[in-house]
């Protein structure tokens, strides 16, 4: 179907709210949010905007990624993420969006 392509999904949402100006999509890989953070504060530094809005999105469409990441034993045994932590054991997958 038409209008269903990820690059578009930013122009969708502007539509669907009535928001006018840019409306860009961006797909850094694990930095995408924050590169969506950086261009709405530079818009706003540059004057080019009075207010802007931000988000990001992590969806798991598919157990490829996990398959991958079990067989190469990158994944937490414990199944908690315990970053910066001597009893960190993994890596853990989430989900999440924030605006």
């Amino acid at each position: 179907p038409t209008g269903t392509a990820y690059s578009i999904i930013a122009n969708r949402i502007s539509y669907q709210f009535d928001l006018q100006g840019p409306s860009i999509t961006n797909d850094t890989a694990c930095s995408s949010s924050l590169v969506a953070v950086y261009e709405a504060v530079r818009a706003l530094g540059h004057g080019e905007c009075n207010l802007a809005l931000a988000g990001g999105v992590n969806l798991i469409w598919s157990p490829k990624h996990f398959v991958a990441f079990s067989q190469a034993s990158m994944l937490s045994r414990t199944g908690r993420a315990s970053a910066f932590d001597q009893a960190a054991d993994g890596y853990v997958r989430g989900e999440g969006g924030a605006v």
